[in-house]
């Protein structure tokens, strides 16, 4: 057994079991315990289950509130709700002058 002392040279009591984290979720025990999920076996049979989560995803989103929020909420922090599109117009590769480009970043700016 090894001793824990604290900043004074004493030795701290712990409990005698020490946590641990929890294999509960990835196990097969109790109710689900024979329980495996749909499975994907053919070719073609992700593109259908893709479609099927794609569609449950857009349900629970419209209506589910928390669904809902935590969309938001990704969205709002790794996207930003101040960020706007800048038009940068190539007008040497378009044979245009530049003040044409700045007049069509602005008209796409302003649309």
């Amino acid at each position: 057994m090894i001793a824990i002392l604290d900043q004074y040279g004493k030795p701290v009591t712990t409990s005698r079991r020490m946590s641990h984290a929890s294999s509960d979720a990835g196990a097969r025990r109790g109710a689900m315990g024979s329980w495996l999920g749909p499975q994907v076996y053919g070719e073609h049979d992700d593109t259908r289950e893709r479609i099927t989560m794609q569609r449950r995803a857009a349900d629970l989103a419209e209506n589910d509130w928390a669904a809902e929020s935590i969309l938001s909420s990704i969205t709002q922090n790794a996207v930003g709700v101040g960020l706007k599109p800048h038009a940068q117009i190539p007008f040497e590769e378009l044979g245009i002058s530049r003040e044409q480009a700045l007049a069509i970043g602005r008209r796409m700016k302003w649309l």
